[in-house]
């Protein structure tokens, strides 16, 4: 089901688009794999459409894929639609994986690490909270530990809003390249891809 209802969702978001004339731009497409097999995407995060962007600029035969997402939220709006149980039963559906605080990292990635395994897609916001600018704040290390426990690769994602415009970029895969890499070398590594992203996006 939650491959149909993401289906549906591309869908609805691209008819979104097109009606407020807002033009979606991908760039780097040539580092978006075609074709399934485990795989990490590393997002910057400014607002609640970005997994609704990131989800509509991949191709849909890499559906489904399965988000990161927080249980609750500081919007009082959002904590309200999780209070009454209306988040939990979004992610339900759209497959999304909880992340509760105070759980422990090995706690919280072990749904992802099994889906990685069965050559699922992971996508998250490793900055772990929303800023409505192209900055890119310091990574929470879960990303570089999901990476190091699944040897996945990691495609890095920065996504910018420019008045009607929605630029999407993509950058090289990252791999692990020695199996004695610090975790803090792993998570500069992915901090600083994405960020190069975002400089480069301002510099437009």
């Amino acid at each position: 089901m939650t491959l149909y209802i993401q289906k549906f969702l591309r869908h609805l978001f691209l008819l979104w688009f097109r009606a407020r004339n807002i033009r979606l731009v991908v760039e780097g497409n040539a580092y978006i794999p075609q074709n399934r097999a485990a795989l990490i995407i590393a997002i910057n995060h400014q607002t609640v459409l970005d997994p609704f962007v990131a989800a509509v600029a991949f191709p849909r035969a890499l559906y489904p894929i399965h988000f990161l997402g927080a249980r609750w939220f500081l919007s009082p709006i959002l904590f309200f639609l999780a209070l009454v149980g209306i988040v939990p039963l979004f992610y339900k559906l759209c497959g999304v994986i909880t992340v509760h605080r105070g759980r422990g990292i090995e706690k919280n990635i072990a749904p992802a690490l099994e889906i990685l395994k069965k050559n699922g897609i992971i996508a998250l916001f490793p900055e772990g909270k929303r800023d409505n600018t192209n900055n890119t704040h310091p990574f929470k290390r879960g990303v570089a530990v999901l990476m190091r426990l699944s040897h996945a690769p990691v495609l890095p994602l920065h996504i910018a809003y420019d008045k009607k415009d929605v630029h999407v970029t993509a950058g090289p895969l990252l791999y692990i390249t020695t199996n004695d890499e610090r975790e803090e070398d792993t998570l500069e590594r992915i901090h600083d891809a994405c960020a190069a992203l975002g400089a480069s996006r301002n510099t437009f």
